[in-house]
């Protein structure tokens, strides 16, 4: 998974990789002050990578919670990982 950010005047950055990953889901975030969250599912788990403003790379990558099998087909989200 990789990640660039755009700016009117720079145009692309370079990338940046953050995770090798198979199949998964992704959602991104911002929060209030500017802090960027990523989010990736796969079929046994849900990672995250958060970006902190004034940071030029992203914290290491965190296991937010593992996935039972037998429930991960149930989330729709999760779902489009399988």
């Amino acid at each position: 998974m990789a990640f660039r950010t755009w700016t009117e005047d720079g145009g692309w950055s370079q990338r940046i990789d953050l995770a090798a990953t198979g199949d998964h889901a992704t959602a991104m975030t911002v929060d209030e002050v500017g802090n960027i969250w990523v989010f990736f599912g796969t079929e046994s788990s849900v990672r995250m990578r958060v970006r902190r403003v004034g940071r030029e790379s992203f914290d290491a990558e965190r296991c937010v919670v593992n996935i039972n099998p037998l429930e991960a087909a149930s989330y729709v989200w999760l779902g489009a990982a399988q």
